[in-house]
């Protein structure tokens, strides 16, 4: 018989540990943690394919990433994956990122190398609220309130050619202050959309201080 394999392991990560596992991607570059995240991890398979599930949970930890990421100490936020594994690469079949309580949630394929990939990933219903906490382009001294839905899809058929970009979001009913304006946002409702290198935003509402602002924008080429 063809052998077989399964795997069930269990670990908690402290901060040096995770910088250390860091250093093999391509993120340590301006990663910065602190506490601790725990991760469980089951596999099982044959020579030539595997399945695999993953669930981390960074809850404990402080985390920061360059100026995109600033996640709290103790504040909601974990990783689940189940994938399926051979030689010609991973198909993703269920993923999903919970940040408070929303979730972001992650389906494709990529192959051995990156080299192909179709990766999908979509929110019917994130809360802005729930960015309060991890996003420093909102100040969290600020309850931001509002909805944000989004459904995107990058792809790319071989190493030779192009990646490709097509996705949608929508903000309703958004109320929030950011460091990029001196007045607070009292209501934003907008929606974009892109397919390759065009693009549209089309705001139909936005209070910001006495201005009430609307309109629609079309991006010829966003790769600039």
């Amino acid at each position: 018989p063809d052998p077989s394999f399964a795997l069930a392991a269990e670990a908690r990560l402290d901060s040096s540990t995770i910088a250390a596992m860091a250093k093999e991607t391509a993120v340590a570059d301006g990663l910065y943690t602190d506490g601790s995240a725990s991760i469980k991890l089951t596999a099982e398979g044959g020579k030539d394919s595997a399945r695999i599930s993953l669930h981390a949970d960074a809850t404990p930890a402080w985390i920061a990433y360059r100026d995109y990421i600033r996640k709290e100490e103790d504040y909601p936020a974990s990783f689940e994956a189940f994938m399926e594994a051979s030689d010609a690469g991973v198909t993703i079949r269920r993923a999903a990122l919970k940040i408070g309580s929303s979730t972001i949630e992650f389906a494709g394929r990529t192959d051995t190398g990156a080299r192909s990939y179709d990766i999908r990933a979509n929110s019917p219903e994130l809360f802005l609220g729930d960015l309060d906490s991890i996003s420093p382009y909102l100040r969290s001294e600020y309850p931001s309130s509002g909805l944000v839905s989004f459904e995107l899809n990058a792809a790319r058929a071989s190493d030779e050619a192009h990646p490709s970009y097509k996705g949608a979001v929508a903000v309703k009913g958004a109320r929030f202050e950011t460091p990029f304006l001196e007045s607070t946002v009292e209501r934003l409702d907008a929606a974009a959309s892109f397919d390759g290198k065009t693009g549209r935003l089309h705001i139909d509402r936005m209070d910001v201080g006495s201005s009430d602002l609307s309109g629609t924008i079309d991006i010829i080429d966003i790769a600039g």
